[in-house]
């Protein structure tokens, strides 16, 4: 991770990971994985995004990412055929 921060900083970039959702099988892990993030420098961006049933919590330096942003590049890496059958939605920060 820090290997990879400096050179990408100026831009800026972000990583979806599970939420830490405590009914879930595997929460040990996305504990440990989160912190493993947190320890590499990226930060909580406040934003959390639903894909069909999966919770994503986004993890980022380099500033904020807007919603549309986001919409924009999951519509560009899935395409846009694909994109029209993918449920997602922004949800609101958890406090």
């Amino acid at each position: 991770m820090k290997l990879f921060r400096p050179r990408n900083v100026r831009r800026g970039f972000f990583l979806a990971i599970e939420s830490l959702d405590p009914a879930a099988d595997n929460y040990d892990e996305r504990v440990k994985r989160r912190d493993f993030y947190l320890r590499g420098g990226l930060l909580p961006m406040g934003m959390n995004v639903q894909e069909g049933s999966v919770v994503y919590e986004l993890l980022g330096c380099g500033g904020k990412v807007a919603a549309e942003e986001y919409s924009a590049l999951i519509a560009e890496y899935l395409g846009k055929t694909v994109f029209r059958d993918v449920t997602m939605r922004i949800l609101p920060p958890e406090k």
